[in-house]
């Protein structure tokens, strides 16, 4: 308690509560700026994301529905599956490959549509470049056991990323398409490696489908980061050393994701700076304090602690003890001088008094000696 009630301790917590609480305001006002500027970053990208995939998934929704109804509707593609006359199944043949050529002219992303009989493992493939590399991955492809048939999915061809979707007629016949990632992407904006921002696409084993230059290592970050990927998140990549954020979109028909990410440092740029300021701020409170010290020490508590052990030393007997009179303080100057003035009066009169006494007591003295010295005459 007695600490609690010491001037200087008072002076100094006051102090340092409003320099705190100075402090705090620079931090929660510059993590607000920052707060804000993510805010309104995240939807407008998120607006853009979903812009993207809207119509991604719009010209995949198409797709899917010329082979649906190709499967469906198109009796050439029940002549190839059935092949019971030779030159029936010949010109249905010719006429799927003049019906896929004119779709391929007409959907210029897609890059190549193939109708396969798992029973006489017979292929029509019509790809836009790398026809025979390309064949034979389909092939590869579709000879699995269970080919997948649900979604849209990545596979690699001839060194180039696709999305390949393959819709089943029944056991045996299977029909699809082939997009070329990069051509799906069309205007999207690419993960710039210079501005480190920008969009890749991921398959859902968290592989990167289009090559972009984007650090193993980030991905990894937001892999493990980032449950979902439809809200605005921050990832701190340890090992490349910066901090970006990041958000995502699944398209409905496809397995993979959208995701895009931008630098923190470029997207704070100009609160970085603010930041740098409030830093600076509080080197310069913390040096204003260091000097406020130092001059209160020098002007106000030294003269209260001088004071003080002058009055403790008084208190205990040390009448000749004086405080020195010259101060930085007219007010301390004048409270020395009376103190001295004071101890001065107080020696002064305790030795008036003294000698009182000695008089008083040599006065009793002389009458005893009188009242005595009559009887031995």
């Amino acid at each position: 308690m007695s600490v609690l009630r010491n001037l200087q301790f008072q002076l100094l917590s006051g102090f340092i509560a409003v320099a705190a609480l100075l402090i705090a305001l620079l931090f929660y006002n510059n993590n607000y700026a920052m707060n804000a500027v993510r805010s309104q970053v995240a939807n407008a990208n998120q607006t853009s994301i979903m812009t993207y995939v809207s119509e991604m998934d719009k010209e995949l929704e198409e797709i899917n529905n010329y082979l649906y109804g190709l499967v469906m509707q198109d009796n050439d593609v029940f002549t190839f599956w059935a092949q019971r006359d030779q030159d029936d199944s010949y010109f249905a043949k010719q006429r799927l490959k003049e019906k896929l050529t004119i779709q391929l002219e007409m959907r210029r992303r897609v890059g190549g549509f193939f109708i396969y009989s798992k029973q006489r493992d017979d292929l029509l493939c019509y790809a836009r470049q790398s026809q025979l590399v390309f064949e034979s991955e389909i092939r590869k492809e579709l000879q699995k056991p269970n080919p997948d048939t649900s979604l849209w999915y990545p596979m690699a061809i001839d060194g180039d990323s696709y999305f390949i979707r393959i819709v089943k007629f029944n056991n045996n016949v299977y029909v699809g398409a082939a997009i070329k990632a990069k051509q799906l992407a069309g205007s999207m904006p690419l993960w710039d490696p210079a501005l480190k921002e920008g969009i890749n696409l991921v398959d859902d084993q968290w592989n990167m489908v289009i090559t972009t230059g984007f650090p193993a290592s980030s991905l990894q970050a937001i892999q493990q980061k980032a449950a979902t990927l439809d809200s605005f998140q921050t990832v701190d990549d340890k090992m490349a050393r910066y901090s970006f954020m990041v958000i995502g979109k699944t398209p409905r028909l496809a397995r993979f994701s959208v995701i895009y990410t931008i630098q923190e440092k470029s997207l704070l740029a100009g609160l970085l700076k603010y930041k740098q300021w409030i830093y600076a701020i509080e080197g310069m409170v913390l040096s204003l304090f260091i000097l406020y010290l130092l001059f209160l020490r020098k002007l106000m508590l030294k003269p209260i602690q001088r004071l003080t052990r002058g009055m403790l030393k008084i208190k205990k007997g040390n009448w000749e003890y004086r405080l020195p009179e010259t101060s930085l303080s007219k007010e301390f100057e004048l409270l020395n001088s009376t103190f001295n003035e004071m101890a001065a009066e107080i020696t002064r009169l305790k030795e008036d008094v003294f000698v009182k006494q000695l008089q008083a007591q040599k006065a009793r003295l002389d009458l005893l000696q009188s009242q005595i010295n009559p009887h031995f005459l």
